[in-house]
């Protein structure tokens, strides 16, 4: 390790030493910041394990893992846990970065244990650090495992973005099976990373997300893919367990944004599919909008796009779900409540159903604080079924228009640009019926789920894309010449 020629103890001494000698009382932390190296040669260190081991990492560090050529890719075989002594602070993280264009795999071993994950920071307190650009493949158990000691003493500032996790079971029978996992985390930030769940032995449970106890958390910008093949007893896209659920207290978990994600379910497996599932108490203010949510197979009992269920736990919060796209299909459901979760606002939704029967496609058991408006339905089999449940009462559409929407709902075809194969686009072609036909949220957010302003039209539209006329093409006709001039 060459940078081990001078310590970083040192090094930072005689920084500080310049800082006091020129009085720069002004100067940022982040002056005085390290980058290191992890590669194969010529790096700070050639493996996670003996950076960490060596050096005491502060905020603003940073460790850039390389491959051996610019652009290349490189497998490490070990578990990525910072010490103890390694963290960063609010608003200047230590930051752990794959180096732009290269390619590094975190390899697990392919067993069933806690230990197996490729990130790994279990009974932490030091948070404030940032993991960008990794992909963990070969987990049993669960590509990135985050935890603080309790719910009193959490995890904080974590940030996962820009990774892939890949979980392939394929002989073991496991518990549980997660891309993601973080129980008792504050301020956790998951953006622009994808899950790719490819099981094919019989779980317990299977997720994209799994949550226990987390507060303020910002899920924006996933892929969720699973292609899970067995028979689990849940196979969601999120699920969070909030309080009052096995060992986690009441009062610890609130406080979700779920935004601009993608969840789909590919696999075979038929029953308890839950793209998003909001277990036992969760408090707070939860916003849940510019998701798009689609099932590849139908489902069975307990299947659901959106599932809020407190069980009786506790107090509930408010969840806010707005612009969302969703297209069940078979008898999955696309939005349940229960009826322990009152304070429900659903606006700007699209819901595309193929649901054969009578059932509560739409379904808020508990009217206490709910609304719902500016929604649009389809049903292939017709709108005169009672698809929709408004406390104990099921309505048709037109009924619930009426009594529930007050007349803001639509019905119709929103016209979907490609849904013959993976990956759909549920952006909507000129002419649906969700063009301008939606309600003005901007007081919550002002784009839509790639980022297009809103509204494009006279009013915003309904469902996770706003429409946007493509640009007319550039005016290349070249000027006529002047005529009529005369040269003095």
């Amino acid at each position: 390790m060459s940078f081990n020629l001078i310590s970083k103890n040192f090094y930072k001494f005689l920084l500080v030493s310049l800082f006091i000698l020129f009085g720069v009382l002004g100067l940022a932390r982040s002056s005085w910041a390290v980058t290191y190296t992890i590669c194969s040669s010529g790096c700070t260190a050639t493996t996670f394990s003996g950076l960490f081991s060596a050096i005491d990492l502060e905020p603003d560090d940073v460790i850039e893992v390389q491959a051996d050529t610019p652009g290349g890719s490189k497998t490490f075989i070990e578990r990525v846990t910072p010490g103890s002594n390694d963290y960063g602070s609010a608003g200047h993280p230590l930051i752990i970065r794959v180096r732009a264009g290269d390619t590094i795999i975190i390899q697990g071993s392919g067993d069933t244990g806690y230990g197996s994950s490729g990130i790994y920071m279990v009974g932490a307190a030091n948070g404030y650090i940032t993991f960008d650009g990794f992909n963990l493949t070969n987990y049993g158990y669960s590509g990135v495992r985050l935890s603080g000691n309790s719910a009193a003493s959490k995890l904080p500032g974590i940030t996962i973005k820009n990774c892939t996790a890949t979980t392939s079971v394929i002989s073991v029978n496991t518990d549980t099976t997660q891309c993601y996992m973080a129980s008792y985390t504050d301020g956790l930030v998951l953006e622009n990373n994808t899950c790719n769940i490819a099981d094919q032995v019989n779980n317990n449970q299977t997720d994209c997300f799994y949550f226990a106890g987390v507060s303020n958390t910002d899920i924006n910008g996933n892929l969720c893919n699973d292609q899970n093949a067995d028979g689990d007893g849940h196979n969601d896209g999120i699920q969070s367990q909030g309080g009052g659920g096995g060992s986690v207290p009441l009062g610890s978990t609130y406080n979700y944004t779920v935004r601009n994600n993608i969840f789909v379910h590919r696999g075979s497996h038929t029953d308890a599919k839950q793209l998003m599932y909001f277990e036992y108490e969760t408090g707070g203010n939860n916003y849940i909008y510019n998701n798009v949510a689609y099932a590849l197979s139908g489902g069975g009992g307990g299947s659901q796009m959106i599932s809020v269920a407190n069980k009786n736990n506790g107090t509930n919060g408010n969840f806010f779900v707005y612009n969302n796209t969703f297209r069940p299909t078979g008898n999955i459901l696309a939005f349940v409540t229960d009826v322990y979760s009152p304070n429900i606002t659903f606006k700007n939704n699209i819901v595309y159903s193929e649901q054969p029967n009578s059932g509560g496609t739409i379904s808020i058991a508990n009217t206490a604080g709910s609304s719902a408006s500016n929604n649009l339905y389809y049903n292939i089999n017709g709108s005169s079924e009672q698809w929709f449940r408004w406390g104990t009462t099921y309505y048709t559409f037109n009924q619930w228009n009426t009594n529930v929407e007050g007349g803001t709902a639509v019905w119709g075809d929103p016209l979907f640009i490609s849904t013959s194969f993976y990956p759909y686009d549920l952006q909507v072609l000129s002419g649906s019926p969700a063009i301008d036909a939606g309600a003005d949220i901007s007081g919550a957010f002002v784009v839509d789920k790639v980022g297009t302003s809103r509204p494009q039209g006279s009013a915003w539209d309904i469902g996770a894309y706003e429409y946007a006329e493509a640009a007319p093409p550039p005016d290349t006709t070249p000027p006529s010449p002047p005529t009529n001039v005369s040269v003095i």
